[in-house]
């Protein structure tokens, strides 16, 4: 599954066209964007979590997140804010950080120990 960067209700109608209304990468020449970047792929990570009570009183956790460390799709059309596009004049990331912050951060592991008195 995967979404393009045409936008018919804004009369956004090719890749070029969504390329040049969303971005400031390309500004000069969206013919000059790889034309992978036409559509936005799929994107899922998976998060694990663990808890182990050892005692009454003490308890081990554990966590990763985004386990197999999947890089984010580069969605030049983004609208999160901080992406390459008009919002940030062209000075954001090249991914949607509404969408594939856990990809840009990567994995990411937490070990703790609770204890309850």
């Amino acid at each position: 599954i995967c979404y393009d960067l045409t936008d018919p209700s804004a009369s956004v109608y090719t890749c070029d066209q969504g390329i040049d209304a969303n971005s400031a990468v390309f500004a000069n020449d969206a013919s000059l964007a790889p034309r992978v970047y036409c559509s936005v792929p799929s994107f899922t990570t998976t998060n694990l979590s663990v808890k182990y009570q050892y005692s009454k009183g003490l308890t081990l956790r554990a966590a990763v997140q985004n386990l197999f460390g999947v890089e984010p799709p580069v969605d030049l059309g983004t609208y999160g804010g901080t992406g390459a596009n008009a919002s940030s004049a062209g000075t954001g990331v090249p991914y949607n950080p509404s969408l594939h912050q856990a990809g840009a951060i990567g994995r990411f592991v937490s070990v703790g120990l609770d204890y309850k008195f």
